[in-house]
């Protein structure tokens, strides 16, 4: 990871380097070494390790694989709390980051909270019955904050709603992937690809937005997000 090859040239350890190789369990995160590709092909073998009844069902409406990677990381993260050789473990978990960033009502975070919860539930019961229990500390830590008051512009504003509204200019708005309030009723193609969120507000381009969208929302990255629109002399001044 180029953050971690910055870290290395100014002499800043990660915290798994204070552990043997052998002696730690590494996660996905944006500073890592040595990333558990396993974890992928485990995750693919798990979601179809069930009744083929439920593989059909959901195949019909369109694979969920965005949750197989994290569940993944988390059933390996209980299982190498089993290992008295293991440690130092790390997982991490975005679930609310995502949302946060998308959604500022109190109902979607509320829902994935709960979720959170659960998942710790879990880790802090296989803790308990590990050999080194009394040995382990759980140490959970966010990365960053989030205003999430309703009503007041936040990371969790719908931008998309934004610039597809009469106010906001009516347009037919490209991401890089499907919003997490929308679904498709068929299979969703895990990598990239563009996704257009039409609008009945747009002033020119009405039933048109498959050959002319006029704005595109990148909101992936560091805390980031960016407009790019038809008119390039206002994208220099568009970047947050």
């Amino acid at each position: 990871m180029p953050g971690v090859e910055v870290l290395d040239s100014i002499g800043v350890p990660l915290l798994a380097d204070a552990y043997a190789h052998n002696e730690h369990q590494p996660t996905f995160s944006l500073f890592q070494r040595g990333p558990r590709y396993v974890t992928f092909q485990k995750a693919f073998e798990n979601k179809f390790k069930r009744a083929p009844k439920d593989i059909f069902d959901e195949w019909t409406t369109g694979f969920e694989l965005r949750s197989s990677v994290p569940e993944q990381s988390v059933r390996e993260l209980i299982e190498g709390l089993s290992d008295p050789r293991i440690h130092y473990l790390e997982v991490v978990i975005t679930d609310f980051d995502h949302v946060a960033h998308h959604n500022n009502d109190r109902e979607s975070q509320l829902f994935v909270l709960k979720e959170l919860d659960a998942v710790f539930g879990e880790v802090w019961t296989a803790i308990q019955k590990s050999s080194l229990a009394s040995e382990t500390a759980l140490v959970i830590v966010s990365d960053h904050g989030t205003n999430s008051v309703e009503g007041v512009y936040s990371q969790g504003y719908n931008l998309v709603k934004l610039l597809g509204s009469t106010a906001g200019g009516g347009h037919h708005v490209i991401t890089k992937r499907r919003l997490l309030a929308d679904y498709a009723i068929k299979g969703i193609n895990p990598f990239v690809q563009s996704i257009t969120t039409t609008t009945r507000d747009s002033y020119y381009l009405k039933g048109q937005s498959g050959d002319y969208p006029t704005a595109m929302l990148d909101f992936d990255g560091n805390e980031r997000a960016s407009f790019h629109y038809r008119n390039s002399n206002l994208n220099p001044v568009s970047y947050t």
